[in-house]
């Protein structure tokens, strides 16, 4: 049902944001979620746009009826496969599509966190580009699959295999803007990337620039 016209007009200000994102091995995968806000947000108003291997948008997941998210807390959708570290972290786990594949997914798949009242023309975050080959027509035809996944801090394919980690310094979501986010350099990325299946980060989430963690012990 989605077209490949799409729009990120949407204001900077704080709401929520995906603080951490893992394609590990196996069916180890799993996206946090942080309320960056001062108040308990309701989930009703919020989705996560998913597609696959560089094509349109291909389902829109909805949160568990009447899940919230506290201020400053994270929230975390996991494959139901997960390590059992990372299961015990999770607020949601999902089989293999079923009944979304939200959390089956493959380092060239991206997702987009979206406000629910029209979420294609209000993405507040997004991890990987519907446009990877910059012709103006995101998704058209498959032709924007980037291959086996979208670089992050210089690191080839990082969206597979990795973890990723949101910097403490972000404050809000990147508004569909992938290519700011994932930078080019450790310097200007807005992630930190962390090997295959290290989890040590899940379900916590600091956004404070002058808080250092020990995978934060790095250039911004």
């Amino acid at each position: 049902i989605y077209g490949a016209t799409w729009s990120t007009d949407v204001p900077s200000t704080p709401t929520l944001f995906f603080s951490e994102y893992s394609e590990g091995s196996s069916n180890n995968k799993y996206l946090e979620i942080y309320n960056c806000t001062t108040d308990n947000l309701s989930l009703d108003d919020f989705v996560i746009l998913g597609n696959y291997n560089g094509n349109d948008w291909s389902e829109t997941f909805t949160f568990a009826s009447g899940a919230t998210i506290a201020a400053g807390e994270v929230y975390v959708l996991a494959n139901e496969n997960s390590d059992q570290s990372v299961i015990t972290e999770a607020d949601e786990t999902f089989a293999y599509g079923d009944p979304w594949y939200i959390t089956s997914f493959n380092g060239d798949d991206v997702r987009a966190l979206a406000l629910a009242s029209d979420p294609l023309n209000n993405i507040i975050d997004i991890i990987g580009t519907l446009d990877w080959d910059g012709d103006g027509n995101p998704g058209e035809g498959g032709e924007d699959d980037p291959g086996s996944g979208f670089m992050v801090a210089g690191v080839q394919d990082a969206t597979a295999n990795h973890t990723l980690v949101r910097k403490n310094s972000v404050t809000v979501g990147n508004n569909g803007d992938w290519t700011s986010s994932a930078g080019t350099t450790l310097e200007d990325s807005e992630w930190v990337v962390l090997d295959q299946d290290d989890w040590s980060a899940i379900g916590w989430h600091i956004n404070d620039p002058s808080v250092i963690q020990s995978f934060d012990d790095l250039p911004e």
